[in-house]
């Protein structure tokens, strides 16, 4: 048994890895609220209102789960890196946060291609 045994130091993460963490997270966040933006307009635009002038439309109702969704993985990314005890723990966190983003980058590229060929052709 050793007394003066003196606990490995963390690492701090790399630059690479805070800027994919900070881009992650802005972009999570403007995803999100865009998608919550888009949530409460939506019944307006397709005049889908309950009977508390609510919005009741699945698609409304879907917008603000993916937006939930989106805000829970960034919580669960932001939970994971700072606790992490080993790279590993750091790595699968750095991973989360680099498929978060290409998936968001990926879906407003595609909405915003979808949206350059619809005007195009209509």
């Amino acid at each position: 048994m050793v007394v003066n045994q003196r606990p490995r130091p963390v690492s701090r993460p790399s630059v690479g890895r805070a800027v994919v963490l900070a881009c992650d997270s802005l972009a999570t966040l403007v995803v999100s609220f865009g998608l919550c933006a888009a949530g409460l307009l939506l019944p307006g635009l397709t005049e889908d209102y309950g009977p508390a002038t609510g919005p009741t439309s699945p698609t409304a109702l879907a917008i603000f789960a993916t937006a939930l969704l989106l805000i829970s993985s960034l919580a669960v990314t932001a939970t994971l890196h700072p606790r992490a005890r080993s790279d590993r723990s750091r790595r699968f966190a750095l991973w989360l946060s680099a498929a978060r983003l290409t998936l968001l980058v990926g879906a407003v590229a595609a909405f915003v291609v979808h949206g350059i060929v619809t005007i195009e052709l209509a």
